[in-house]
């Protein structure tokens, strides 16, 4: 290559080259380094992800012709959002580039046009970076298939083009559809949302299109229905297979013309609103049968984007199971830190026939029931706790509760001084922190050294009154702990 000098006003930094072809990866590196950029190259992806593993770039100059180069332009945007990306066309013929890539160069290129493409690229990616763009991922996961998935959302999320989304029930399909909406221009707009088989067909056709005073018994008033709530914006209709024949007819006009009548009018109004649909159910197997309007089908396959179920993408399932802890924990005011690895493997070796919403409320369930600051594979619910894991874990918590006894009685005792209490039970102060935690007692939430707590009193109560509440009784089979001369104490108070 030709001497270059840095293009003015974009300074050196940190750039990564990635091409199959290690040689013209490291020779390109080596010219960049000439030029003040502190330039590493890579052969494949996997060695690019060790680099920026190591130390961050600001650039990345990928040859489109590696394998899976949209699938890791994808997840270098998602990991690393302010990376700028660079695509080198391949001699092949090659699809559109990616809304995340930020300049295109083609094969081959000059020093001056690489240069170029470089500094282009760098403002382009903070552009990038300040628009609404769809989430990679998220709460949905970021297994390739996901990650497809979202590619081919952020590639139409501009457009009006309708959208099927298909998927078994739970995995995500009307969080996807609410990412596509947040990401279209429409994002200012009204997103409607309606479940057509929670509703009846005579309520479903007034539902979605409205009706005028007098239309049917109990019509009292006119009402403008969803689709017109939805005007410049989106509407979202899931379960769209439950749709009956003469629905279907009415949905495929309003598809066809953006036009409806009320029912009950012969008054047409014409509506601007984009149309995500979704079904956990197979529409072509559908038209097959003769249940579903082939004409429907076909025009609302317009873009069909797959949601894979959490079975088949398990190592999503510690990534899910986090969010949803966090999530949890939060909103309950627990403490909560992590599961423990017989939990983490009990999670991921489940069917999980619910999907992520499963998954979601399994997690909630541990977060509230459980009675440490890790959740046990005891704290799940049945159906995913393995066999004979709720008695261990019973025992484990049966054991946590003379412990808890005596750290409390050493803490009054002492006057709530950590340091005294941790001598007196023979072990340091660190260890006695951790056995807070783990035993799910908050250390901030105990009262401060020197205060004076007889031992029961609403003080000394208070402090542990989440805990305690947890704690399986004592006093006999079913039997719940009196609680009721806790009732002055604001922790108390706030169960």
């Amino acid at each position: 290559m030709t001497s270059a000098v840095a293009p003015t006003g974009s300074p050196p930094g940190r750039v990564i080259v990635v091409d199959d072809d290690r040689r013209t990866a490291s020779a390109q590196a080596r010219w960049l380094c000439g030029l003040g950029w502190h330039a590493r190259a890579a052969g494949t992806v996997a060695e690019a992800e060790r680099l920026l593993d190591r130390a961050p770039c600001d650039v990345c100059v990928i040859d489109a012709g590696l394998p899976a180069v949209e699938r890791f332009c994808v997840h270098l945007a998602a990991r690393s959002p302010t990376i700028a990306i660079v695509l080198v066309r391949s001699e092949t013929p090659h699809a559109d580039p990616l809304p995340v890539v930020d300049r295109v160069v083609g094969p081959r290129p000059s020093d001056a046009d690489l240069l170029a493409a470089i500094a282009a690229a760098r403002p382009a990616a903070a552009d990038r970076v300040a628009r609404p763009r769809l989430p990679t991922g998220g709460p949905l996961g970021r297994a390739p298939a996901v990650l497809e998935a979202f590619e081919t959302a952020a590639r139409i999320a501009a457009t009006d083009a309708t959208v099927l989304i298909t998927g078994e029930s739970g995995t995500g399909k009307s969080l996807l559809a609410r990412a596509i909406h947040a990401a279209s221009p429409r994002t200012g707009r009204p997103l409607v949302e309606v479940s057509c088989g929670s509703l009846a067909e005579p309520l479903l056709d007034s539902e979605l299109f409205g009706h005028v005073a007098g239309a049917f018994t109990g019509a009292l008033v006119d009402r403008p229905g969803r689709f017109v709530e939805a005007d410049g914006g989106t509407i979202f209709l899931d379960e769209i297979a439950t749709a009956s024949p003469a629905l279907q007819v009415r949905l495929l006009r309003v598809l066809q013309d953006r036009r409806l009548e009320p029912v009950g009018s012969s008054r047409t109004r014409t509506i601007d609103v984009r149309v995500v649909l979704a079904t956990h159910e197979d529409l072509a197997g559908l038209v097959a049968a003769g249940r579903f309007r082939a004409d429907l089908f076909w025009r609302i396959n317009v873009v069909a984007i797959e949601l894979p179920p959490l079975r088949r993408r398990r190592d999503d399932i510690p990534l899910l199971a986090e969010h949803f802890r966090r999530q949890a924990a939060t909103r309950a005011g627990r403490l909560v830190e992590g599961f423990s690895p017989a939990a983490l493997d009990a999670l991921v070796q489940h069917a999980w026939p619910g999907n992520i919403r499963e998954l979601e409320h399994a997690v909630h369930r541990a977060v509230l029931l459980g009675r440490g600051a890790v959740i046990d594979v005891g704290d799940l619910p049945p159906a995913i706790a393995p066999a004979g894991a709720t008695t261990a874990g019973a025992l484990k918590q049966a054991l946590a509760l003379p412990e808890r006894r005596l750290i409390l009685e050493a803490l009054e005792r002492h006057g709530w001084r950590r340091d005294a209490a941790a001598r007196h039970l023979g072990i340091n102060r660190t260890a006695l922190y951790k056995k807070l935690k783990r035993l799910g007692m908050d250390p901030r939430s105990l009262p401060a050294p020197g205060t004076v707590a007889a031992p029961g009193s609403a003080a000394a109560v208070g402090a542990f009154a989440g805990v305690d509440a947890a704690i399986a009784p004592t006093a006999g089979a079913g039997a719940l702990p009196d609680v009721s001369h806790h009732a002055s104490s604001p922790a108390s108070a706030s169960l």
